[in-house]
């Protein structure tokens, strides 16, 4: 692989052994940056291929269904096995790695969220740009098919493939034109490299374009939304960094299915934070909208049917929930202020999103938390919980303790508060993911048949706590303990082996403090 030859190695490594931390890998960048390219290179590897029985590569899009993909995965894997079966999922969940037997899934994909949700045991891979000796070689390599660069090129050569910006999709289309024109090398190489503005340049981010359908620019800062950008009329996919407001032709994207725009506090801009302008509402295939800070405009009855995530609005937004009827993943961003006499009045709005899987709910200044009676009703189907900064009492929790099909719970910053939180019988019986970050608990009691699948526990920044009991803990495999009272790790210890029927070889309890 020309380029990004430390990033493939030290990626083979992890995948190609026996440590078992991290079973799902995910490289993650913009397109045309080599994700595929790299990811072929390792699944293709002669040391791969030997190290596992069987391996399965399969190309996911937005039209592909999940029981087509079933079938290309048994194709490779057991062609034998009958993919109608009621079984097969079972099957597919069997043979990927939840059993940690040195199985490994390597995902690549544009879109970060999607990298981060896949597993709790993955391993997320930026892919970066190829720098200027990275870029120069690839170069080389496409235009002269693995020969060297004669001499009288070379100096030009670097230039034009310094001016790609180091993307490997525009270093490779910019090769094919020089490859395939008409003029004589030196003198072409030679103006091509003087001019950003050259044909060459043009003709192949015109190619580009073309069958562009994703841009991430959310490393690149603007002042103002970039409006070039609404060129790209068959774009699905637009992150970008903007203090400046979106502007209403945005609408022109009719295709676009995720927009998330993130602002950097950096940038000094002559005017205020935007808000969604209200032709938002005519963008009807939008999937996923992720704008910092900004509220949906209310227009009379208007419906965003596709829209599946809605991700760090204002409590403003809550409002025209009801305009998004099959939500699923909802993220609510609270800047509270002094005279504010219902903080937490949008879980009203929230509790009739029937649909919703998937909530998080953040105060950003949770000094300024009134004191908070009661914890409103949750959606029947939340599947995911993370609340930061809410205060409410320990005593609350039974409420989210019955949700039925509640899998990961994330507390942090006094999302509850008080020395002692007592669960009772049963509760939390599906929840394999428990998170707990800067609370001032001082004691955890699960009652029996509590936390019963729960697998992974993360505790961190919890200087109070002293004592853990969690129901049976009989699931428990990987516990982290992070900047806490000492005595946690000891008492969590005592616990498996009191409560356990066996600690099992590969229970790891990592804790950063050194006994």
């Amino acid at each position: 692989m020309v380029g990004l030859c430390d990033v493939q190695s030290k990626l083979k490594e992890e995948i190609v052994g026996d440590w078992v931390e991290n079973n799902v890998f995910s490289v993650v960048g913009m397109v045309g940056i080599g994700k595929t390219t790299l990811a072929r290179e390792i699944f293709e590897d002669l040391d791969t291929s030997e190290w596992f029985n069987c391996r399965a590569w399969v190309r996911v899009g937005n039209e592909l269904k999940p029981e087509e993909i079933t079938d290309v995965i048994l194709a490779q894997v057991d062609p034998e096995m009958m993919v109608w079966s009621y079984n097969v999922h079972a099957y597919l969940k069997n043979a990927f790695p939840d059993n940690r037997n040195g199985s490994r899934v390597l995902l690549t994909t544009r879109i970060k969220y999607v990298a981060q949700d896949v597993s709790f045991s993955s391993r997320l891979i930026d892919m970066r740009l190829l720098d200027k000796e990275e870029s120069w070689q690839l170069l080389c390599d496409k235009v002269f098919a693995g020969n060297s660069c004669p001499p009288h090129l070379e100096e030009a050569g670097k230039k034009i493939a310094e001016k790609c910006d180091g993307l490997p999709l525009t270093i490779v289309t910019v090769a094919n034109l020089l490859s395939k024109a008409q003029e004589t090398p030196a003198s072409l190489w030679f103006d091509v490299a003087e001019k950003k503005k050259h044909q060459v340049f043009i003709d192949a981010y015109d190619q580009i374009s073309k069958f562009l359908q994703r841009l991430d620019a959310l490393n690149i800062r603007f002042y103002f939304f970039p409006l070039k950008v609404l060129e790209l009329v068959k774009l699905r996919y637009l992150t970008l960094t903007c203090n400046g407001k979106l502007p209403p032709s945005i609408s022109k994207l009719r295709d676009l299915q995720y927009l998330i725009v993130h602002r950097h506090m950096s940038i000094k801009s002559s005017k205020a934070l935007s808000y969604l302008p209200t032709e938002i509402w005519d963008m009807s295939e939008l999937k996923h909208l992720d704008v910092t800070g900004c509220d949906l405009p209310d227009l009379g009855n208007t419906s965003l049917r596709k829209l599946s995530t809605l991700s760090d609005v204002t409590t403003g937004s809550c409002v025209v929930l009801k305009r998004v009827p099959n939500i699923k993943n909802l993220g609510i961003r609270i800047e509270l202020t002094p005279n504010a006499t219902e903080p937490l009045s949008c879980f009203g709005h929230v509790s009739h999103l029937v649909k919703l899987e998937s909530l998080k709910c953040v105060i950003v200044n949770p000094e300024a938390v009134p004191p908070v009676a009661l914890f409103p009703c949750l959606p029947f189907l939340l599947h995911k919980l993370s609340l930061s900064g809410l205060g409410y009492s320990w005593s609350e929790m039974s409420n989210v303790a019955s949700l039925p099909y509640l899998q990961v719970l994330k507390l942090r910053y006094n999302a509850f508060q008080g020395p002692k939180w007592e669960v009772e019988e049963n509760g939390f019986r599906k929840l394999n993911f428990l998170q707990m970050e800067d609370i001032d608990l001082v004691k955890l009691k699960g009652a029996r048949g509590s936390f019963k699948r729960l697998e992974i526990l993360r505790i961190k920044h919890c200087y109070k706590l002293e004592e853990l009991c969690l129901g049976d803990f009989q699931s428990v495999w990987n516990i982290e303990v992070v900047d806490c009272n000492p005595l946690v790790e000891m008492n969590i210890k005592e616990t498996i082996l009191l409560k356990r029927d066996d600690t099992p070889e590969d229970l790891r309890v990592h804790s950063s403090w050194k006994l």
